[in-house]
């Protein structure tokens, strides 16, 4: 990614191509238990698609942000702190009755601290919202959020290492961090890794 404004601007470039940054408005379930369009449920295939605003591909499957905010809020409000980061993801990406997207960075960095890697890549994404964070920080949190293989957090971690400034040495990083999102299921990743 060619972004003038270093590492923080191409992270906030991919929170928009993703999605994350938008408002939306989603349509209301027609039946009771049925998903509102656009929101979690189950494809036509069976497998499940995630919510509005989040890339088919970019979070596990078993992850509660695919059964929706009732789901995370419960399982966060049990200490489920990977659920509190999940949580944290759809406040950020507006997702009806999540929460106030003000919200997203407390919930994230409290999930963060309690050791999430979910929480710790919706802190990353929100650090590049003009943040005073290290970026070292920033970046460690990117690591450990595509170590436990949420593709758009290995994307976001490809963009930080491929930016301007990062260093010649910080390409084969960017491209295993993409490499690996498009073998997650990232389609938009895979577009990527031999760039």
């Amino acid at each position: 990614m060619a972004c003038r404004g270093g590492w923080w601007t191409g992270l906030v470039l991919w929170c928009a191509a993703l999605g994350l940054c938008a408002c939306s408005k989603r349509a209301e379930p027609s039946k009771p238990g049925e998903a509102a369009a656009g929101g979690a449920g189950q494809a036509a295939t069976g497998d499940p698609s995630p919510p509005e605003g989040i890339q088919p591909g970019s979070v596990p499957k078993d992850s509660c942000v695919y059964r929706g905010v009732d789901a995370c809020r419960s399982s966060c409000d049990g200490g489920d702190q990977d659920a509190c980061g999940g949580l944290a993801l759809l406040q950020m990406t507006g997702a009806k009755d999540a929460g106030a997207r003000g919200q997203a960075a407390e919930t994230a960095r409290k999930a963060c601290d309690a050791g999430s890697a979910m929480g710790c890549g919706v802190r990353s994404a929100l650090s590049s919202r003009g943040s005073s964070d290290d970026p070292r920080k920033v970046r460690g949190w990117l690591e450990m959020a595509c170590d436990a293989d949420i593709a758009m957090f290995c994307v976001a971690l490809g963009d930080m290492l491929e930016a301007p400034g990062a260093g010649a040495d910080w390409k084969d990083a960017a491209r295993d961090a993409f490499d690996k999102a498009c073998k997650l299921g990232d389609k938009q990743a895979c577009t990527r890794v031999n760039k």
